[in-house]
């Protein structure tokens, strides 16, 4: 069964689940309760295909993140498409979200597309606000 989505990165034992990834033209921001966490025009949009059509989700290079309001936590996951995650919790004003951002940190490597994937951080949209900014390059 081929993926009826032009190049779309698959699995050929799996090609109902597929992804495509795109960069981002312009600048995007992540924060929590109203302190930016992260900042980049450089961001990736994952779209997502497998036992469900997925939400997107945006990665932001790790350079571009606040680092420092990340604390790793011992929660570890592993998507058949992408690779092995490892997620942190965000500290924001004393409050602590558990498990809001996660990065690949292994990457599989069947489609070489995937290594754009390693290290960068995406953030859950259900604690942390993503604001993009496309109408300042149109």
């Amino acid at each position: 069964m081929e993926s009826i989505i032009k190049n779309a990165i698959k699995r050929g034992e799996r090609p109902e689940h597929f992804m495509l990834i795109k960069p981002i033209d312009y600048p995007v921001a992540a924060a929590v309760q109203c302190k930016q966490v992260a900042y980049t025009k450089d961001a990736l949009r994952i779209q997502e295909v497998g036992n469900d059509i997925y939400l997107p989700v945006i990665y932001f290079p790790p350079e571009d993140v606040c680092m420092n309001m990340l604390i790793p936590s011992t929660k570890k996951t592993e998507c058949p498409l992408k690779g092995v995650t490892t997620y942190f919790d965000v500290i924001c004003d004393g409050t602590t979200y558990s498990n809001v951002a996660w990065s690949y940190v292994e990457i599989y490597s069947f489609d070489e597309r995937l290594t754009l994937l390693k290290d960068k951080v995406a953030f859950d949209t259900r604690y942390v606000q993503l604001s993009e900014f496309s109408t300042l390059v149109r």
